[in-house]
């Protein structure tokens, strides 16, 4: 860019080599120099204009380099985030993986739980069956015990009312093969009446034996033997 003294500078010189120089139009080259020197200040100033719109394009590019290098970091902070995110998710599906795993574990036990609990309700069910089997089996067991022993005490009963009168009537056979025994009866002594009423006993002089006592034998071993049939209910 030239300043307004090299403009003079340039014009005297022209003037000088005008004047110097023949057949020169001092005029035209005036002209001719205000003409570049108008150019030229039009020049310096679309130079200047231009360069404050460069000034204004580099100011516009370094703010959207800044606002790029803002949106990088924000991105490459998102990308971070992302993949931290993503790192939790993986995290995340390995647990639930293991989890659902887990559930699938507890589930089968809790199946073969079912099952044995199931089975031992059906154990349960045939032990109560069972039970009320052998209850009802046992009730009934005891009221055949039951029936028996009063059966077997009316048995007794009889049995024992059975060995009194044979009892009474073994004392009398006794008493009458005592009397029979005595051959010869003292006077005052007791008689046949005495022995098999159950008087008292003759307490005199005992008479020697004449008599044959097998017939006494016979009915007091007949009497024992009917006495313990009828106590064994044979």
């Amino acid at each position: 860019m030239m300043s307004d003294g090299g403009n003079r500078a340039n014009g005297h010189a022209a003037e000088t080599a005008g004047a110097g120089a023949p057949g020169v139009d001092l005029g035209q080259v005036e002209a001719l120099g205000g003409a570049v020197v108008h150019t030229m200040r039009t020049l310096r100033e679309l130079l200047h204009s231009r360069a404050l719109e460069l000034e204004a394009c580099r100011a516009a590019l370094e703010n959207y380099r800044d606002e790029l290098q803002a949106e990088r970091e924000q991105l490459s902070g998102q990308q971070r985030n992302l993949a931290e995110r993503e790192q939790r998710c993986a995290e995340q599906s390995q647990q639930l993986a293991s989890s659902a795993r887990d559930l699938q574990v507890l589930q089968q036990e809790l199946e073969a739980r079912q099952q044995e609990l199931a089975a031992a309700r059906e154990a349960l069910a045939a032990g109560e069956a069972e039970l009320a089997l052998a209850d009802q089996a046992a009730r009934a067991r005891y009221a055949d015990m039951e029936a028996t022993w009063q059966s077997r005490m009316k048995e007794v009963a009889l049995a024992r009312e059975s060995v009194a009168i044979l009892q009474s009537q073994l004392e009398a056979a006794l008493r009458k093969a005592a009397y029979r025994n005595t051959e010869i009866a003292p006077e005052g002594g007791p008689t046949e009446d005495q022995f098999t009423s159950g008087g008292e006993p003759f307490e005199g002089p005992a008479a020697p034996a004449s008599v044959d006592t097998r017939e006494s034998v016979e009915l007091i071993h007949r009497l024992s033997r009917d006495a313990r049939r009828r106590a064994t209910g044979g």
